[in-house]
């Protein structure tokens, strides 16, 4: 078995013993920093009602939840290749598909979604050319001018978390692996893939403990120092998002 075969199942093992995303977020109080990601997302999403939406890397829902409640009629689907975590989402949300499967398969009908998103994924897959077709697997599951929204790690910000401060397993875990994004890196990957690259922004800047204590405010201050203070997001922002769209 090649390192990338293995990485990758290392890594599904993990996910299927993983906690639920919402238990994490309870035992490490850090709802209002997901909270600030999802807020991210759908405020670029251009969102409509009805709209139908891919989540590649769904795990137990927390992206589609999140659209669900805001948007009951929405279409909502989910791949990962951890099965767990897809059952949980499917018993928080009957009417959502999910597919067990791996990122990079082409498991949908080309032009079966108006939107998809993914957050913090696409960065574990262990190589560049796997990260490529899972970006072109994403692309072709779009409708023509479809959106794209992806969330990364950003590597200014995590470099500490493998050893040559780019890519690899992490010091912590080594059941995971990370590959670490610039801004550059992150649009010329989308781009080669086909998409049309728009908004890129550093988001995730308040540390957690300031929105523990700001809840909802510090929320929305978060917002506001993405959108409207960039020199100061550039240097506090932990995750890159990025906006793209299908040519």
């Amino acid at each position: 078995m090649n390192f990338v075969k293995e990485q990758k199942e290392r890594e599904r093992l993990f996910r299927e013993k993983d906690i639920p995303f919402e238990q994490f977020t309870l035992r490490e109080k850090t709802g209002w920093w997901n909270a600030v990601e999802l807020e991210n997302v759908f405020s670029v999403l251009r969102w409509f009602p009805g709209a139908s939406l891919l989540d590649v890397g769904a795990s137990d829902g927390r992206m589609l939840t999140f659209v669900r409640r805001r948007d009951p009629r929405a279409y909502l689907a989910g791949i990962d290749f951890a099965l767990n975590p897809l059952l949980i989402l499917r018993q928080k949300d009957s009417q959502a598909g999910v597919v067990c499967a791996d990122a990079t398969t082409q498991v949908f009908q080309p032009g079966s979604f108006d939107r998809a998103v993914s957050l913090q994924v696409i960065q574990q897959i262990p190589s560049a050319q796997e990260r490529h077709k899972a970006f072109r697997a994403v692309w072709q599951a779009l409708k023509p001018g479809g959106l794209f929204v992806i969330t990364v790690l950003l590597r200014a910000s995590w470099k500490n978390l493998v050893l040559n401060g780019k890519e690899g397993t992490l010091l912590s875990a080594p059941d995971l692996y990370v590959y670490l994004y610039d801004k550059d890196e992150l649009r010329e990957a989308l781009e080669q893939a086909g998409f049309e690259s728009g908004v890129m922004r550093t988001i995730n800047n308040l540390p957690v403990r300031y929105l523990k204590c700001l809840g909802v405010l510090g929320v929305r201050i978060d917002l506001l120092i993405s959108r409207f203070f960039l020199d100061i997001s550039a240097q506090k922002g932990r995750y890159l998002l990025a906006v793209c769209k299908k040519r």
